[in-house]
């Protein structure tokens, strides 16, 4: 169900696939160059692809805010958890802060991050931590986007272990920061936790419980969008 596309929308609400626009926000065959409304939002929010992955998520993230210029932004998806006891599945989290993860040279323990490499993202930014703005008393905790999900419960750990203060792993919230950064607009992310990191069975993917949650989560995250001032987490 979609309705008509809403006009310079104060809060722009990104979306990485179809398959969640459809599952979280009840928006049916989004498209790529149009904005468009969710019965599950207020009227002053428009819903956007954002596309899967590192390289299509941190473009479309900044055509769009480029093109409709809104006060904030709030990217939702499904996670996967690297702490099924501090971020269970079928819970929500808000990202406090998100970490560029196996970008650079080589893999696992001999992985160089482009920091120990001694390169920048770009002039003065490193691949360091970026800082979103999570609802106040919402669950939260750290976040790594990465190239290439976890494949098995192996590489989860590795990927805990290289980054201890993330619980979920996603694909695309770094370059999406990156680019609200860029452009000032405060981000704040919801991830709802569909499976654990590795588990690459969808079968064993609990998508209507992250579903519920993410929908039972929605009036406390736009109550906290509409009624603070936006402002830039330092």
């Amino acid at each position: 169900m979609t309705k008509s596309e809403p006009q310079d929308p104060e809060i722009l609400v990104l979306v990485p696939t179809r398959l969640e626009a459809r599952l979280l926000l009840d928006v049916d065959g989004a498209p790529l160059d149009l904005p468009a409304a969710s019965p599950l939002l207020a009227k002053n929010a428009a819903v956007a692809l954002c596309g899967c992955g590192l390289a299509a998520a941190g473009v479309l993230a900044a055509r769009w805010l480029e093109r409709l210029r809104p006060r904030r932004v709030l990217l939702v998806g499904l996670g996967g958890t690297l702490d099924p006891r501090g971020a269970p599945v079928g819970r929500c989290v808000a990202g406090s802060h998100v970490t560029l993860g196996g970008i650079g040279a080589g893999q696992g323990e001999h992985h160089l991050s482009l920091t120990d490499m001694g390169l920048e993202v770009l002039p003065g930014l490193d691949d360091s931590d970026i800082a979103l703005a999570p609802p106040p008393r919402f669950p939260s905790g750290g976040l790594v986007s990465v190239a290439s999900a976890s494949a098995n419960p192996d590489e989860a750990r590795s990927v805990r272990a290289a980054h201890p203060h993330a619980v979920v792993e996603d694909m695309e919230t770094w370059p999406v920061a990156l680019a609200a950064r860029l452009t000032g607009t405060p981000l704040t992310v919801i991830r709802t936790i569909s499976n654990e990191a590795g588990v690459r069975d969808k079968s064993a993917w609990r998508l209507d419980a992250a579903a519920r949650a993410f929908r039972d989560s929605l009036s406390e995250v736009f109550h906290h969008l509409t009624s603070s001032p936006p402002a830039l987490p330092e």
